[in-house]
């Protein structure tokens, strides 16, 4: 897949920023000089937002010395939050997630994390399962049982954990919940599960709503099929050169990989960084 530098003449007010596959390399690093183009772009008048299927405190620990500059659409846009501020959360019903925790305690290669706005919950201590977890969840607590009681916080999320095999073995087996959840693959590993209308999308218009600008000022970077809505609410959408072919095809620009600096590359060349 080419790439392109995006030669856009919008007012671009708002930058969404994937992190996995997309803002980090396959290393899970930062780019060196992220924290520096943050308060750059902040004074330039233009908000960095960090969209990511991770949980906010996750983001929080990794992204602190910036955090007060930075929007977070965390959960795959079903917690938002302005710095410290929360301005968005959505709430599972008890009756909607139970049978989806009760069908895959019974698959043995998958695991299921409930997301709540205080913390993630989880029942499963498996070593590799917990590495992940440590990667993707920095509040989370250890439960015998996930329904009984119910954890008392607003679940906003499921995330269903398949080692390398999330497309092939997780899907296929949610597919009978589409009509009451929104299934989206955010990963090798990861499926995640939403209320339909929740996703990245839903949360950059919110974001676009709560600043007071439209998809035209507006450019978004993602690599995966949980990107999809999102490039979809914004005009200047861009797909990393590592980017899923079905997210490639839907997007207007292309930017060097993740491990080719791309984000900010991208952002250097546009903004005069």
């Amino acid at each position: 897949m080419e790439w392109t530098y995006p030669q856009i003449q919008d007012d671009i007010k708002l930058v969404a920023l994937d992190m996995d596959g997309t803002l980090l390399d396959s290393q899970k690093r930062l780019p060196p000089d992220f924290f520096d183009a943050v308060h750059a772009l902040r004074a330039k008048g233009v908000r960095c937002c960090i969209a990511s299927g991770r949980q906010y405190y996750a983001l929080l620990r990794d992204l602190e010395p910036v955090a007060d500059d930075l929007l977070f659409l965390a959960e795959n846009g079903s917690i938002i939050f302005d710095g410290r501020q929360n301005i968005f959360t959505q709430d599972l019903p008890y009756s909607l997630y139970r049978p989806v925790v009760e069908h895959i305690r019974q698959v043995d290669d998958c695991q299921i994390v409930l997301c709540g706005a205080r913390a993630a919950y989880i029942e499963q201590q498996d070593p590799a399962y917990l590495h992940q977890i440590d990667l993707y969840y920095a509040r989370r607590q250890l439960r015998k049982d996930l329904l009984a009681p119910p954890v008392e916080d607003a679940v906003c999320k499921l995330a269903v954990y398949c080692d390398r095999r999330a497309e092939q073995r997780v899907l296929p087996l949610l597919e009978e919940y589409r009509d009451r959840f929104l299934v989206s693959l955010a990963g090798s590993d990861w499926v995640d599960m939403m209320l339909p209308g929740t996703n990245k999308g839903s949360g950059l218009t919110r974001l676009q709503r709560y600043l007071g600008i439209g998809p035209d000022n507006c450019m978004a970077f993602g690599d995966y099929l949980n990107d999809l809505q999102m490039m979809g609410a914004c005009t200047h959408s861009v797909a990393m050169h590592n980017a899923h072919p079905q997210l490639a095809a839907v997007c207007r620009h292309r930017a060097p990989s993740n491990d080719q600096d791309g984000v900010m590359r991208v952002l250097r060349h546009q903004f005069d960084l």
